[in-house]
């Protein structure tokens, strides 16, 4: 499908959502992010072994970044990844898939400026290149938006930076630093000389500052959070390890009440924060976790060997994926949480603000022949795509998935159907004009996922393009069909809509669609919202599962919202999936939160208190986002004194409870944050 519509053949591809996604943008040359899984189960594969695998003609529409060393380059793992910077026609062929064996996905990220990229970045090898910290240190990583690094909390000293390095990357490049292909990276040292710069008459412009690191270009069309009084990342910064800067006659921090936390943070581009579906994600995030560990596994005590521990805070949701630990995120987080066997490192992860959302439902197999049907709700005036993911049930062999099909039937009366046949198969959504404006698609994800899922892609309902393809606003009916003949067919099909609503600060884009039902209760007898699914309830919506899907790992410590005053959990703050029954094998267990902490005072005083974007600055947000945050900085100080996982730890310093919540996981974390300037 084209942006206007046209069909063309549907090939087999190794990721639906990529091939589409690629359809609706025009060829222009236009360079692109990318995230390649490689796999070589037996011997491994190396990504200079990939790269030697390319054509020459396909080598010179590829770039991998300098942020993968030379060492990087030659390390051979069974599954391997890789961000890319790739030309579309590239990705294209990549994505083929009968193409390149060794791929076997393709993870389609943003458009990349050019004018952010430098040619001549050249990587370099950092194996023995050890640095020193304090030998009271613990590490702290935060990868999030518009990180104001120049905000006092972030300080030792007026002109004296905590942050170690940081990497910004939808900025222009510095063209003599040749360390980043994408963006611009700045360590410690040139980060102190840009405020030492900028500090005029005890004062520091914050807003040179910020134009000197390029976050800051108003000239450009990029946009960067730290332009506003507000920013997520500085917020989530400050909670995480913010401190009051020492006095300038000391250089003993610790007398002060100022630990030794030293920073390591990535601002991911705007246009991946702006884009809340998470689809777009997946590159960007593992070249700021590649980039962050160059430096993290380098790190020593004092004068010892000893690694310096590492918290890792990441307050990103999504609503996709398979909710079973085994999505592109939670895998990119156990291969860099584990990328240094001797390092510490715990990380923390918000279970998601998408309770109430009314994006997930749960169709049952095997209880009744006759069809079920969701009614999803489509907005006017909502520029992005809409995707819907129906995941199958663990342990379905290909005879089971085929007795299972669905039924797209659009405001205006068009149906589409297709059944899970083979390992993959596609059809276009078209209108009454024989005009592409979706994609329904099926393919089986193998190990270590092994289920079957139906991909739903609309197009947006609205464009500024006169001859986009639009799909109708409204009432789309999706029915599942089973048939009962054959093996037993146990479990059910889980539906998530992918989010895709505009954040605030962000112009408005996209606006969420969602589903409705007649037995899906929304308010209780006293007008208040129910926050948990009713026993017996008769509706196929539901509350529990509505837990971020990049939340569902193994090694991640998962963060709920609590309402303060309320001393109940926040509305918005997910649920976990409750355990059913499976068809074989062993299917992984629903991942309930770990922890509850406070995002938000009360039902009027909505949020908690940290930095805004300048120093001096305070503001409120809320939100499961900025709970995580709040427990990275209690992990931080207890991970030097434990010797168990985070979760283990966690459960143990709450008394070990029998019970585990699916709402608040093992119980309510009360961190104090005492926010002052310390001057």
């Amino acid at each position: 499908m084209t942006q206007n519509g046209a069909l063309r053949p549907l090939h087999p591809v190794k990721n639906d959502l990529t091939d589409f996604r690629l359809g609706l943008s025009p060829d222009d040359g236009q360079w692109w992010s990318a995230l390649l899984t490689l796999e070589e189960a037996a011997r491994g594969i190396s990504i200079d072994e990939f790269v030697q695998s390319l054509p020459p003609g396909l080598m010179e529409h590829v770039i991998v970044p300098v942020a993968y060393t030379l060492g990087d380059r030659s390390v051979r793992h069974p599954r391997n990844f890789l961000t890319v910077i790739a030309h579309q026609s590239a990705l294209h062929e990549l994505n083929r898939a009968n193409a390149f064996p060794n791929v076997v996905d393709v993870d389609l990220g943003t458009h990349v400026d050019e004018e952010h990229l430098d040619f001549n970045a050249e990587p370099i090898d950092t194996t023995f290149n050890f640095v020193a910290v304090p030998p009271d240190s613990v590490v702290m990583v935060v990868i999030d938006d518009g990180i104001g690094i120049a905000h006092n909390l972030l300080r030792d000293k007026r002109t004296s930076t905590r942050v170690l390095q940081a990497d910004f990357f939808a900025v222009k490049p510095d063209p003599e630093a040749k360390n980043a292909t994408y963006g611009r990276r700045l360590d410690k040292a040139q980060i102190d000389a840009l405020m030492e710069e900028y500090h005029i008459n005890g004062i520091l412009d914050e807003v040179g500052f910020y134009k000197a690191t390029g976050q800051i270009d108003f000239a450009s069309k990029t946009f960067d959070a730290v332009s506003l009084n507000r920013s997520h990342g500085t917020h989530v910064a400050a909670m995480a390890a913010g401190y009051p800067m020492g006095k300038i006659d000391t250089d003993d921090l610790t007398k002060q009440g100022v630990k030794n936390r030293p920073i390591v943070c990535a601002a991911l581009p705007a246009a991946v924060t702006q884009d809340v579906t998470g689809q777009s994600l997946l590159p960007s995030l593992a070249l700021a976790l590649q980039s962050i560990s160059n430096l993290t596994r380098r790190l020593v005590l004092g004068d010892t060997k000893d690694l310096a521990p590492v918290i890792l805070n990441f307050s990103y949701g999504n609503t996709s994926g398979p909710h079973d630990g085994t999505d592109g995120t939670s895998e990119l987080l156990e291969f860099y949480g584990t990328i240094a066997q001797d390092q510490k490192t715990w990380m923390a992860l918000p279970v998601g603000n998408d309770n109430l959302s009314q994006g997930h439902a749960v169709v049952p197999l095997g209880k009744s022949k006759k069809p079920k049907t969701l009614t999803m709700v489509m907005l006017p005036d909502d520029r992005t795509a809409t995707q819907v993911e129906f995941w199958m049930p663990f342990g379905l062999d290909e005879e089971r998935r085929s007795r299972i099909s669905i039924a797209v039937s659009s405001p205006d009366g068009e149906t589409t159907e297709l059944t899970a046949i083979g390992a993959a198969n596609s059809k276009w959504i078209c209108d009454s004009n024989g005009c592409a404006i979706g994609r329904l698609s099926f393919k089986f994800k193998p190990a270590p996922t092994e289920r079957g899922m139906f991909l739903l892609c609309l197009n947006p309902t609205h464009s500024l393009s006169s001859d986009a393809a639009l799909a109708p606003s409204g009432r789309w009916q999706i029915t599942m069909k089973t048939k009962q003949k054959g093996k037993k067919l146990a479990g059910e099909i889980h539906a998530w809509i992918r989010r895709d609503e505009s954040l605030p600060g962000y112009a408005p884009h996209g606006r969420q669609s969602f589903f409705v039902g007649p037995d899906y209760k929304r308010f209780g007898e006293y007008g208040l919202p129910i926050t948990t699914d009713p026993n017996l309830d008769a509706s196929l919506i539901r509350r529990s599962g509505t837990i971020s899907g990049f939340a569902c790992g193994e090694t991640p410590i998962v963060i709920a919202g609590m309402n303060h005053k309320a001393s109940q959990p926040a509305d918005y703050s997910a649920t976990a999936l409750a355990p059913v029954p499976q068809n074989g094998g062993h299917a992984p267990m629903p991942r309930n939160p770990d922890v509850a902490t406070i995002s938000d005072e009360s039902y009027v005083l909505r949020g908690t208190i940290s930095a805004g974007t300048y120093s001096g600055s305070f503001a409120r947000m809320n939100g499961t986002s900025v709970a995580a945050p709040r427990v990275a900085r209690f992990a931080g100080d207890h991970i030097a004194e434990a010797h168990v996982p985070a979760r283990t730890f966690l459960y143990k310093y709450l008394g070990a409870p029998k019970h585990v919540s699916p709402r608040i996981g093992a119980g309510v974390l009360n961190v104090q944050v005492p926010w002052y300037t310390g001057e």
